[in-house]
């Protein structure tokens, strides 16, 4: 389950980034234009969702079982209260 977090916050990023390439070869084509605005809204969106899951569950765990919630090496910490 550890796992499926960062899986869908790279679907996001995935998402965000073909609306990107999506809306610049489009050109002057106003309708894929709109097409790749949509997709990048939709990344945008799974993107904040998910972040915001990550955050909420930290908060909890940290608030009411009293530890650190378990977060990958890879991914920064913002505070250390260590």
């Amino acid at each position: 389950m550890s796992g499926l977090v960062p899986l869908l916050v790279l679907i996001g990023l995935v998402t965000f980034l073909s609306g990107v390439v999506g809306y610049v070869k489009a050109g002057d084509n106003e309708e894929k234009r709109a097409a790749g605005r949509q997709v990048m809204t939709y990344g945008i969106v799974v993107l904040f969702i998910m972040m915001a899951y990550w955050g909420f569950v930290g908060f909890f765990t940290q608030s009411f079982v009293g530890e650190d919630p378990k977060i990958p090496n890879y991914l920064p910490r913002l505070m250390n209260n260590k």
